[in-house]
């Protein structure tokens, strides 16, 4: 299949994926429909274009079937001060809102996988954030030109967005090339754990997606992400045209076809539409 034939560009951006499996798969199962959606955390307080209410009324808009947020599963049912602490403010006001109809999708490490997240892992036992640490304060592993280039675009499309504009493709771009500069800084370096983990969280956090789909067959799922992690949901048309919204890069392509494959989506490969559908 050609990129012109499996990406379907309008005019708006939302990018509303069609749950695809390979040529192969079986086609018993209806498709499913996945809509990622683009969050800036904290950043959405106060902006002047896209703010928390903002935010959750383009959520409503899309009439979601299921809301997936950045949460681990285990923690959907804990309380809300747990939440709070934990994860971004409009993670666990999704949850709230949509209750039964939402399923948390994220991963932080192995670590700490199935048990609570400790009161003080983020400043004092996250080895990931103490390496970030680390890392900010080594002269030799600062960042290089073109990621600072990178970051004055990406600040600049986060002081300006718009639900329109997040979800357009522009950030997503930036994002993956930030995030391979790093992994090519840090690759022979003693923070070369960091860049590890990030493609590892992505993964799973992309697999959890796609278990929760595979499950609910048929149906339209709301994926709400942080900005940076919207380019692995999504993949990349270019490379991934085979691939639904997982693009767990570390697998070869066979792998990766096989296990989409295995959860029996129906469809057109990867048909994507930046539009609101």
């Amino acid at each position: 299949m050609t990129r012109s034939a499996a990406v379907f560009l309008t005019i708006i951006g939302m990018a509303a994926v069609n749950a695809a499996a390979a040529a192969t798969a079986p086609s018993a199962t209806a498709p499913a429909t996945v809509i990622v959606v683009a969050s800036m955390h904290g950043l959405h307080k106060n902006h002047p274009g896209y703010n928390y209410d903002q935010l959750y009324a383009l959520v409503r808009n899309l009439r979601p079937d299921f809301v997936g947020v950045e949460i681990r599963p285990e923690d959907m049912t804990r309380g809300a001060d747990y939440l709070t602490s934990n994860y971004p403010a409009e993670m666990p006001a999704l949850a709230q809102e949509y209750g039964a109809r939402s399923f948390g999708f994220d991963w932080l490490g192995e670590a700490i996988a199935g048990q609570p997240v400790p009161a003080n892992w983020w400043k004092e036992r996250d080895p990931i954030k103490r390496l970030e640490r680390e890392q900010d304060g080594d002269p030799k592993y600062q960042d290089t030109p073109a990621m600072k280039a990178i970051d004055a675009r990406l600040h600049d499309l986060l002081a300006h967005a718009t639900a329109a504009s997040l979800n357009d493709g522009q950030y997503d771009a930036l994002a993956e090339q930030r995030y391979a500069e790093i992994g090519r800084l840090l690759a022979a370096s003693p923070y070369a754990a960091i860049p590890k983990f990030y493609a590892e969280r992505d993964e799973h956090l992309c697999r959890n997606v796609v278990n929760m789909i595979r499950a609910n067959p048929g149906k339209r799922f709301v994926v709400v992400t942080g900005a940076d992690h919207r380019f692995w949901q999504i993949g990349n048309p270019a490379q991934l045209s085979w691939s639904i919204s997982c693009s767990t890069r570390v697998n070869s392509v066979s792998s990766v076809r096989a296990m989409c494959a295995k959860r029996s989506f129906k469809g057109p490969s990867s048909r994507y539409s930046l539009g609101f559908p």
